[in-house]
């Protein structure tokens, strides 16, 4: 499931930070959320956009290789 971290997870870390929702058309809305992955470690990644107001997770994986 996206946005777990693995038993089999050597490390994690965390970036947060605040963005905002742009209303976009036919109801599909948008966001953006810079991170410089210059010195990342090869391997996957999980994204999560949480809204603690309405109670709304997003998730998606992403490789970095």
């Amino acid at each position: 499931m996206p946005g777990q971290i693995s038993p089999e997870s050597k490390s994690y870390f965390g970036i947060k930070g605040i963005i905002r929702v742009v209303r976009g058309l036919e109801g599909y809305n948008s966001l953006s959320f810079d991170v410089n992955l210059a010195t990342a470690q090869p391997g996957d990644y999980v994204i999560n956009a949480i809204s603690y107001k309405l109670g709304i997770v997003a998730s998606q994986v992403f490789k970095v290789e």
